[in-house]
């Protein structure tokens, strides 16, 4: 586990959250910004495979997209961490653990 320099400014619910309590945690805007990232990586993905061909254009939109896609997951994990750990304001999360 790495080393956190910070120190948290809000109160931690979780100091070591595991992937499932994450993930558990989600909300509304985790979701939401993890699709609006993998829905705006999809057409970047087909005019980037259009530059090289028209035969490549829907492979690229479909790698774009599976890159798109993690990259917002990886975001909304981070966000919902953040909230579990104190780093990010988390009131509704508070309310929740007592």
């Amino acid at each position: 586990m790495g080393i956190i320099g910070d120190t948290p400014q809000y109160p931690v619910v979780d100091r070591a959250p595991t992937v499932a309590t994450v993930v558990a945690n989600f909300n509304a805007t985790d979701y939401r910004d993890w699709a609006c990232l993998t829905a705006a990586s999809l057409p970047v993905g087909y005019m980037s495979g259009a530059l090289s061909g028209p035969s490549v254009r829907v492979p690229a939109m479909v790698t774009g997209g599976i890159i798109g896609g993690l990259g917002g997951l990886m975001w909304a994990m981070q966000s919902s961490s953040g909230r579990l750990m104190g780093f990010l304001p988390n009131e509704a999360e508070t309310k929740r653990a007592r």
